[in-house]
């Protein structure tokens, strides 16, 4: 679950996907990242269907779930 690859971003949309190919490369349901998140199903369908109000907290619970970091740089 440590992907040391380091990612850009552009827009939100752009971390949805790469969060998205994540979970399905490591063979991660949904309902499974749920659970590691601690919050429902229906919440990471509507996260990755970007109908979801994003909050940072909740975005670092998933990243942190997939074994990432998130590192923000503010210039």
């Amino acid at each position: 679950r440590n992907s040391k690859r380091v990612r850009k971003v552009k827009t939100v949309y752009d971390i949805i996907f790469q969060i998205i190919e994540e979970r399905i490369s490591q063979n991660i349901t949904q309902k499974e990242l749920a659970l590691w998140v601690g919050t429902h199903k229906s919440n990471i369908n509507c996260f990755e269907s970007d109908t979801y109000n994003l909050s940072f907290d909740f975005l670092v619970k998933v990243t942190q779930s997939l074994g990432w970091k998130v590192q923000v740089i503010l210039k």
